[in-house]
């Protein structure tokens, strides 16, 4: 974060980092409060100071109030903060209409604004000149006024010192607001500098330069850093986004820097949910803006510098999105088991906050009819990333939803690689939220066989639970049928647990082991139905990989009616578990004696 509870780091402290010769550098300090005497006494404020204090203005008297105007514009012009800030005080609380100042005369330039809001910390007082420099009868119109944001003539290097004061402030104001939520005392803050601020951002350039930042550690060497005016915007983005609105309603900025905006405010964590939101929203509707619909599919540089900060948004989205795990909770039986998502301890929001995000890009594209292609194609780019994390489970659910309303399901499993098998692996839900119809026909219709890759992924994973769901998707096991069969010897029929007499083997119960044998076994004789009828070479190949991975229970299935596969020679592992099978009281002597049973009756 930019701003922390050091104290040099509530210190605004910004140049243009435009070279010329009346380059200024804007020092801001809101958090402590302004000193009751001047730091150093001089004469003229000896002279006037204690005097003029002691008139009463609320009586109106116009002999009075001239020679306290009178006395504030020689304090300007001498640049006496303190005088300055003590005389417009008093004319501010006690004159309720203020008078005219006869300043209309003085040129209000970036040095003039930098002795107002900086060092003597009037703003009211920037707005009263303002004002009156812009009524007719007091301001004669050859005199500049930097504020004006008509004014065609204004020198370029007061726009670039127009943009370090904009930084400044808004630097300022956010480390004195960040300082009142803590224990320390504080300083109100008028809000009159949030008046000053946007007065000021209009009068900003169109396109406005780099920015010096300078920061000055407690016994260590000042530093300084190149920054945008941009980016200063969304640090300051926390409580509000008004001045990150007011910076873009006013500027143009570069299609790069926009997306580095976006992805700053992403990883600042300081907005509050709904602030982010809407800051992010501004971001990519200015984006948008600055690339009409007519021209967006033009082929022309601007376009693609257009497209791939799109891309480099939605991807940002995806790349930073908080996650969910998965915790167990038991149901009423104690086969039933829940899983439920909980927002991880490392996450700084909810994941919900980011499906609120997709929501509002998907939203700054509804005034276009024709939209869609759009979207659904950047929410793809999106979804390869989300996939990537298997907790990203309610993004990964919302990118899909928004794909399908805008295209089809084809068009997803087109444009995200390997979605089928990712999804079925680590997104259950999500693809269970598919409508099986519209799945199917898109199936029929692919050139490629994404169910039977995803098949073949899911078993070399040896995902159980997806295996089922592709084998019930699927009508055969896809040729190669070898392949298959081999793969999923080799990966689906181990036995998942330590080492007898481990230690870590105790936490295993007896009943759970059963139970996972009897699984283990039960969907290998399924995937062997499912595939039938096999050839004597693919079952003792079969057989073959099963003992070399010490898969006793795919031995057992094997050599057992219907499939009998032949022994291989000198082959003790398999021997072993054939004579166990063939004793009288081993599996195939249960079996024949269960069916001339159930023949019986």
């Amino acid at each position: 974060m930019v701003f922390c509870d050091k104290e040099y780091d509530a210190v605004a402290r910004y140049q243009s980092e435009a070279m010329h010769e009346n380059r200024l550098e804007y020092v801001l300090f809101l958090t402590h409060p302004l000193p009751d005497i001047p730091t150093s006494r001089s004469e003229f404020a000896e002279e006037m100071v204690t005097e003029l204090l002691d008139k009463d203005l609320s009586t109106h008297s116009q002999y009075d109030l001239g020679a306290v105007v009178g006395a504030l514009k020689a304090a300007i012009k001498a640049r006496d903060a303190y005088v300055t800030r003590v005389l417009w005080t008093k004319i501010d609380s006690e004159v309720s209409e203020k008078p005219p100042l006869n300043m209309s005369d003085v040129e209000i330039t970036p040095e003039l604004l930098r002795f107002l809001l900086c060092y003597a910390q009037m703003p009211s007082l920037v707005l009263v000149l303002d004002n009156q420099h812009k009524t007719p009868l007091t301001s004669p119109p050859m005199i500049p006024n930097v504020l004006d944001a008509s004014d065609a003539n204004r020198d370029w290097t007061h726009g670039h010192e127009i943009v370090a004061l904009v930084a400044a402030v808004m630097h300022a104001l956010t480390a004195v607001r960040e300082q009142r939520k803590g224990k320390r005392a504080h300083r109100e803050v008028d809000p009159v500098w949030d008046h000053v601020l946007t007065r000021l951002i209009a009068a900003m350039p169109r396109n406005p330069g780099l920015l010096i930042r300078r920061t000055v550690p407690d016994d260590l060497p000042s530093w300084k850093s190149t920054e945008r005016v941009i980016d200063v915007a969304v640090r300051c983005t926390k409580t509000s986004c008004s001045d990150l609105k007011h910076l873009l309603k006013q500027c143009e900025f570069a299609f790069d820097h926009l997306a580095a905006a976006f992805q700053l405010a992403l990883v600042c964590g300081a907005a509050k949910d709904h602030v982010l939101v809407s800051a992010l929203s501004a971001i990519y509707q200015k984006i948008l803006d600055q690339n009409p619909w007519e021209g967006r599919h033009a082929r022309a540089s601007n376009n693609v510098r257009f497209h791939g900060c799109m891309n480099k948004v939605w991807i940002a989205v995806a790349s930073h999105a908080t996650k969910n795990v998965l915790v167990p909770l038991c149901g009423p039986d104690k086969t039933q088991l829940a899983l439920v998502p909980v927002p991880d301890k490392e996450a700084g929001r909810d994941p919900s906050v980011f499906v609120d995000i997709v929501g509002a890009l998907d939203s700054a594209h509804s005034p276009f009819s024709q939209h869609s292609d759009d979207v659904a194609y950047l929410a793809c780019k999106a979804l390869n990333i989300a996939m990537r994390c298997n907790g990203k489970v309610l993004l990964v659910q919302a990118l899909v939803d928004l794909v399908i309303g805008h295209k089809d399901v084809g068009f997803l499993i087109a444009n995200v690689p390997k979605f089928v098998c990712r999804a079925v692996i680590s997104f259950q839900t999500v693809f269970d939220s598919l409508e099986p119809v519209a799945f199917a026909l898109a199936m029929q219709t692919s050139e490629d066989n994404p169910l039977g890759d995803a098949l073949l992924e899911a078993i070399e994973e040896g995902h159980r639970d997806a295996v089922r769901t592709l084998l019930e998707l699927l009508l055969g096991i896809p040729e190669p049928k070898k392949e298959f069969l081999l793969t999923y010897v080799r990966t689906m029929c181990g036995i998942k647990w330590p080492c007898p007499g481990s230690d870590v083997d105790h936490a295993f119960s007896s009943d759970l082991k059963a139970a996972h044998c009897a699984e283990v076994k039960s969907d290998f004789q399924d995937f062997l139905r499912r595939g039938s009828p096999w050839t004597d070479e693919e079952l003792q190949a079969a057989l073959r990989v099963a003992s070399h991975e010490r898969a006793s229970i795919a031995v057992q299935v094997l050599v057992s009616p219907p499939y009998e596969a032949s022994v291989p020679e000198n082959d003790s592992f398999v021997g072993h578990i054939l004579q166990h099978v063939l004793a009288p009281e081993g599996a195939i002597a249960n079996d024949a004696k269960a069916r001339f049973e159930e023949a019986a009756l």
